[in-house]
């Protein structure tokens, strides 16, 4: 039985709001991606792979955009996310792109309950398990679903980025220790990622810090090999106030001060 359900809709009460809010942001670029931009980072790019004829399961896949992205490349997605409003845009967007797309909305803990399929790829990505109570029970869903010799595609933040105070502007400042596993964080949060600015009701939300060696055994412990993991100075988001923007669309560290993991990539595969 996964604990904190009651703090995991407290979050989905957010994400709820912040929907239309991300819809209409500069941040995601609706209007590129209808014009045929593929949202998807390179570096996820290049970890998918070949993706013609794949069966590809995203999980936390929010309003779709990204899995959406995944189908114009061939793969045959079934996006998951537990906020109905934007399950609900996924599937409009589908829709109106002409995309085959199949969107599902469950609570990953849930969702062996609303689809008994394995795949060849399961692929997730960018602030997602900060939101999940229960690292074990995650991996036993990822493997769950994915077939004898599929694979597992991980991007996230890198667990280190945790323990810095987030308001910091000039330089790194410790708040946090790393061994905080079951430990709820609070917090009350004006804006998101995607526009700081936006005025938002629903401003509580409930975290959970899983360290690397807790993230890399539980998949293991699922049954999954691990292929490979890297660790990047770079974020898809701004974490830190004195992060700068490059070209490429990465947030990094200014030249100048201590490079450290942002990010944290991990490859794996079901035996069979």
């Amino acid at each position: 039985m996964v604990k904190h359900r009651e703090e995991m809709d407290i979050n989905r009460a957010r994400w709820n709001e912040l929907v239309p809010a991300h819809r209409d942001s500069a941040f995601y670029d609706l209007e590129s991606f209808r014009a045929g931009r593929n949202s998807v980072d390179d570096l996820s790019m290049r970890m998918l792979g070949e993706l013609q004829g794949k069966r590809l399961l995203h999980l936390q896949c929010h309003f779709g955009m990204d899995t959406l992205s995944l189908a114009r490349e061939g793969a045959v997605v079934t996006g998951v996310d537990f906020s109905p409003p934007a399950i609900e845009l996924a599937r409009a967007l589908a829709d109106e792109l002409g995309l085959d797309a199949r969107f599902i909305e469950a609570n990953i803990y849930d969702l062996p309950d609303h689809l008994d399929e394995q795949f060849d790829i399961v692929f997730t990505s960018h602030g997602t398990i900060t939101w999940l109570p229960d690292i074990e029970a995650w991996a036993g869903v990822v493997a769950n679903h994915l077939q004898p010799g599929g694979r597992f595609v991980f991007l996230d933040g890198h667990p280190i980025a945790w323990v810095f105070k987030q308001d910091d502007v000039e330089d790194f400042e410790f708040e946090y220790g790393y061994f905080n596993s079951g430990r709820v964080f609070e917090f009350a949060e004006d804006g998101s990622y995607a526009d700081a600015a936006e005025n938002v009701a629903n401003r509580d939300t409930r975290e959970w810090h899983h360290r690397l060696e807790e993230i890399v055994n539980a998949l293991i412990a699922s049954g999954l090999r691990i292929d490979r993991i890297g660790e990047y100075p770079m974020l898809a988001w701004q974490m830190l106030p004195f992060m700068v923007k490059g070209d490429d669309g990465w947030w990094r560290i200014p030249d100048g001060f201590l490079q450290l993991p942002l990010m944290l990539s991990i490859e794996a595969s079901k035996p069979g």
